[in-house]
């Protein structure tokens, strides 16, 4: 029985023109289980977006691992969201970074709940090389803080939701957390781009709260690198 979309430790890359496995309808099952995975199945979110970056230059491998995710989905019909878990107005967010070593770039991610219920999901590419990564970690917090803040203003203006409260983003990055809280620069850190500095701004001003979570236990590492089974069950506890 197949316990997760894609086998922990797997290595993707890019494939030679003349290797390309054409005969399979590789973009549109990808299409597929993206809208899926926006919509009710976060656990395969980063399988998919990870495997999309091959729509053009696929290998056999590639294909099989889509088929792998395939047979995920039905071993695993039973998974589902939640929605009577949200049963007060805390806002929490999750957020996390990791690199993809076959392109160092980082991928970011975040969870956002209301009560115990999970709303919202991301997963994302980060656009440039980040140089440490605290400066990934740092770009994969903006982009969880913006959600959240979206969403909160959603409600606050919506009569039926009392949900207004201010979110708390947890982050298992120190770092990052200490360079948010902080206007302190260095030689490491000057090169961050000034769009991202608005974080510092928000926090400055209450729209948000930082505390620390153990990398045990952050769920948003389901979109950053390949996990375990256990580590999929433990986001359903949460």
């Amino acid at each position: 029985m197949i316990k997760v979309p894609v086998s922990v430790g797997i290595t993707m890359g890019k494939c030679k023109q003349q290797e390309i496995e054409a005969d399979f309808p590789y973009r549109s099952l990808v299409g597929s289980l993206l809208f899926v995975a926006s919509r009710t199945r976060p656990d395969i979110l980063y399988s998919v977006i990870h495997l999309s970056q091959y729509n053009n230059a696929h290998l056999m491998k590639h294909v099989k691992c889509l088929k792998q995710v395939l047979q995920y989905l039905v071993n695993t019909s039973d998974y589902c969201i939640n929605l009577s878990r949200c049963k007060d107005d805390k806002i929490n967010i999750y957020t996390d970074a990791a690199a993809d070593y076959s392109t160092c770039k980082s991928f970011g991610g975040f969870m956002l709940y209301i009560g115990c219920a999970v709303v919202s999901w991301g997963c994302k590419k980060q656009t440039s090389i980040a140089c440490s990564s605290m400066e990934s970690e740092f770009v994969a917090m903006v982009h969880a803080v913006k959600e959240g803040f979206w969403l909160s203003s959603i409600f606050e203006n919506c009569p039926l939701f009392g949900y207004v409260n201010v979110s708390t983003v947890f982050s298992d990055s120190m770092a990052a957390i200490n360079f948010t809280n902080n206007d302190i620069e260095n030689t490491k850190t000057r090169h961050i781009r000034i769009r991202y500095y608005f974080l510092r701004d928000w926090f400055e001003k209450n729209y948000f709260a930082l505390a620390k979570v153990p990398g045990s236990w952050n769920v948003s590492d389901l979109f950053t690198k390949w996990v375990s089974g256990d580590r999929i069950r433990m986001f359903d506890r949460c």
